[in-house]
């Protein structure tokens, strides 16, 4: 016993080896690595999450600015925005929508795929002549790669309640890595009815 605590002691004398230093800045080495690769991994964890975050806030706001104005369109009874007797017409393919606001008198409004943002146009007044120039809904951060109406039910005759299905896909144009697909149906408000 007395033997090994003055080998103890011998040995405090010296310090460390050359191998226990190695070994040790080794151990330390592999940690700091390690703690280094889970921080930096959390971050483009986080940039991701925040990315995805960023178009779910675009989306989200733009569906329920289309949808409440589309849930509140009227019928065209003198066909100066779309055909008369219509709730809703596409005139440019199923990227765009026209319709009769609820604003007042009904103004003429537009809402379409531009440049890979989803816009708005609206006129001064009833007719599709006045419609301004497209304005954004969705930031130009963020890009609209589709936007798809579906229509039902838009006819004056047709004897069904006007619906709107609208689908989008969106991606980040950050490295475009994040997608995001929405879809929801939207009924008009007002029941459609024979004038």
């Amino acid at each position: 016993m007395i033997g090994n605590h003055n080998q103890i002691k011998e040995r405090a004398k010296y310090g460390f080896t050359l191998v226990e230093l190695l070994v040790a800045m080794a151990v330390f080495s592999i940690s700091a690595s390690a703690i280094v690769g889970l921080f930096g991994s959390a971050v483009k964890i986080q940039m991701s999450v925040l990315e995805r975050q960023s178009i779910l806030d675009n989306i989200s706001y733009s569906l329920e600015y289309m949808s409440r104005a589309l849930r509140m369109a009227q019928k065209d009874l003198g066909g100066h925005c779309i055909a008369k007797g219509y709730n809703f017409q596409q005139l440019d393919g199923p990227s765009s929508v026209r319709f009769l606001n609820y604003d007042g008198d009904g103004k003429c409004e537009e809402f379409l795929l531009k440049d890979g943002q989803i816009m708005v146009r609206k006129s001064s007044d009833n007719s599709k002549d006045n419609l301004s120039s497209p304005e954004p809904l969705t930031s130009s951060r963020i890009t609209v790669e589709n936007l798809i109406f579906c229509l039902s039910g838009e006819e004056q005759g047709d004897e069904l309640q006007p619906k709107v299905t609208i689908g989008a896909v969106l991606q980040s144009q950050k490295g475009k890595t994040q997608e995001i697909r929405v879809q929801t149906t939207v009924s008009q408000r007002n029941l459609d009815v024979q004038y």
